[in-house]
């Protein structure tokens, strides 16, 4: 019997619905950052003790934790550069009151990104967010 078609289109698009709620901690950008941080070296800490637990060919075993170590790095340098958004958010809402005059004026918003912006909740992730993580963010159902 055949297999049945898959919709990928449908697939791709249901991506970005397997996420789950953000934790406590990313309320506030260092305690995000630093919580995220723990949680991947704990990981990497976890597969170095699973790997050496056991005999296994070093040749093999190496090149695997190479592969391992470098998704840590990209995760970390992801989690730092989320780090840096989530603070320069902060900052524009901490600055909005004292600069909220014709100064936004030079942003050329389109409609169609305008809208993105209904759901952010302050001017700092209006401004700092990316549209990928505004929409990511609106169809988990989050702030």
């Amino acid at each position: 019997m055949p297999r049945p078609p898959v919709d990928l289109g449908r697939k791709i698009k249901d991506i970005l619905r397997h996420t789950q709620p953000l934790p406590d901690e990313a309320k506030a950008p260092i305690l995000h950052y630093r919580q995220t941080v723990a949680d991947i070296w704990g990981a990497l800490a976890y597969v170095e003790r699973a790997i050496g637990a056991r005999d296994r060919y070093q040749a093999v075993a190496d090149r695997h934790l190479g592969r391992v170590y470098g998704m840590a790095l990209v995760n970390v340098v992801e989690t730092f550069e989320r780090f840096l958004k989530e603070l320069a958010c902060e900052c524009v809402d901490c600055l909005a009151d004292f600069v909220v005059d014709d100064r936004f004026n030079v942003f050329k918003v389109q409609g169609s990104a305008l809208a993105s912006h209904f759901g952010t909740g302050t001017l700092g992730k209006s401004l700092c967010e990316s549209a990928v993580s505004r929409q990511s963010r609106n169809q988990r159902g989050l702030q």
